[in-house]
């Protein structure tokens, strides 16, 4: 008996392994609340990043009178566009609004996405406000994504300036909470009423430009959407399997992670055995430059693409390559959403890029000097202070999960360790006393001439 377990259990792990995620999905409501130690992060600093400010959406918030009465008009004047676009105003109000709720409406039920059942609502009510939100989200995706004109539409474009403007940071902000999503079906039901096409891509980059202090957010393409996979110059494997999406959030969050490299098996099952000591290995930044590894920003801006690479003249010398991140109140706020939509139950090894780059950030920090080498290096850039900075990623770090992004750059930081000892301890001695040495040099070439001129004086 024993004997047919052992030879039957590598098949049975491949078996579990390959469907323990699709399982866990089905089992698992899409639209989750965000898990307790993330929705208290920021909390002593009088920060919340998980309640909206400005317009709440979907159901989690609908017992917040005051935002539900400051955001009535502008949900309504979503709605009027909406209907006014509708079948290129072909088609009349009552028409659209009963189709679209008989579509909203059919199975699955868009509350079976949510982790509350909210048997207090009935259906009519539910999928109103599916439908009001739905509209806003789409108003706001166009007037973001269109082109300066509005595309010619006069009522986006005075949704725009007398809506959206006003209030654009705060909007940006509350529709990628976690607890602020709607189905993505229903925005695609939605969106099959419009003649023209949401410009979704140029709205998660123009979303995405605000992560990356180079580019403005004025206008034009973030030019890391057409960056590929290419991280240090390296053509590195790109392949990644595409998901539809479940809400506007785990979009945005993919938008930013694609192009990961999908490891082989027998390197992925080499990279678990370091998983169970994830900080005991290596400490800062000013470690890393110790041992001779250099931090250096990625060129592809997206949060999955980590790697060491070995210089290829100087084989001594490494570069840790992580994306660049400028962090303020907004980026913040998304960051935690995004780790928290990844920390959701039924979620597979590959799929913690962003809690990956945040814990390997948390853990190059345990003092201002290395959130200050992080900045000299153009990796992290802040509106924060050194010790704001921190705060926050240190404060994240404890409820972060990390997959096999993470994994992969740890071990290859320790094979790099492993195959150069005699360099790293020379280059550490010479690191941490270049000062010394500078000096004593100075002292000798001073003293070096008098020494020789008193030497042929004697003489």
């Amino acid at each position: 008996m024993e004997e047919y377990v052992l030879q039957n259990l590598e098949e049975l792990n491949r078996v579990l392994e390959s469907n323990a995620g699709d399982e866990m999905k089905e089992l698992t409501p899409d639209i989750q609340r965000v898990p307790r130690g993330l929705a208290r992060v920021g909390k002593d600093d009088a920060v919340c990043y998980v309640a909206p400010r400005a317009v709440p959406i979907g159901p989690y918030y609908r017992h917040s009178p005051e935002l539900q009465y400051k955001t009535k008009f502008m949900k309504m004047a979503a709605i009027g566009w909406f209907l006014g676009r509708a079948g290129g105003g072909a088609l009349g109000p009552e028409f659209v609004v009963t189709e679209a709720f008989e579509a909203i409406a059919a199975p699955p039920s868009p509350r079976s996405f949510y982790d509350d059942q909210f048997e207090d609502i009935d259906d009519q009510h539910f999928n109103t406000w599916m439908f009001q939100d739905g509209c806003f989200l789409l108003a706001f995706m166009m007037a973001m994504g269109a082109d300066g004109d509005g595309g010619g539409d006069a009522a986006l474009q005075g949704l725009s300036t007398v809506i959206f403007q006003p209030r654009i940071d705060s909007i940006m902000r509350d529709v990628m909470l976690l607890e602020n999503q709607i189905p993505w079906r229903v925005l695609e039901v939605l969106m099959g009423f419009l003649p023209d096409p949401v410009p979704v891509d140029r709205f998660l980059s123009l979303m995405a430009a605000k992560f990356n202090v180079r580019t403005t957010s004025g206008g034009g393409h973030d030019q890391r959407a057409a960056a590929g996979s290419n991280i240090a110059g390296d053509e590195r494997g790109g392949g990644r399997r595409q998901r539809r999406p479940t809400h506007l959030l785990a979009l945005f969050r993919d938008h930013q992670v694609v192009g990961l490299r999908t490891p082989h098996p027998a390197e992925d099952n080499r990279r678990r055995l370091i998983s169970t000591a994830p900080s005991a290995n290596f400490s800062t930044a000013m470690e890393l430059a110790e041992m001779g590894v250099h931090l250096a920003a990625s060129k592809t801006g997206r949060f999955g693409d980590m790697a060491v690479v070995v210089q290829r003249r100087c084989r001594l010398f490494g570069k840790l390559f992580l994306a660049p991140v400028f962090l303020n109140d907004l980026t913040a706020c998304w960051l935690v959403n995004m780790a928290a939509y990844e920390a959701s139950a039924g979620r597979l090894a590959d799929d913690y890029a962003v809690s990956s780059y945040l814990y390997l950030l948390a853990l190059l920090m345990n003092r201002e000097d290395d959130v200050q080498q992080l900045r000299a290096r153009c990796v992290v850039h802040s509106t924060l202070s050194n010790t704001q900075t921190l705060e926050f990623f240190k404060g994240l770090a404890p409820h972060l999960h990390f997959g096999r992004q993470y994994d992969r750059v740890l071990q290859d930081l320790l094979d790099y360790r492993r195959d150069r000892p005699a360099f790293v301890a020379v280059h550490r001695f010479l690191y941490n006393n270049f000062k010394t040495i500078l000096t004593v040099l100075s002292i000798v070439g001073v003293i070096a001439p008098i020494l020789r001129a008193l030497f042929h004086r004697q003489n």
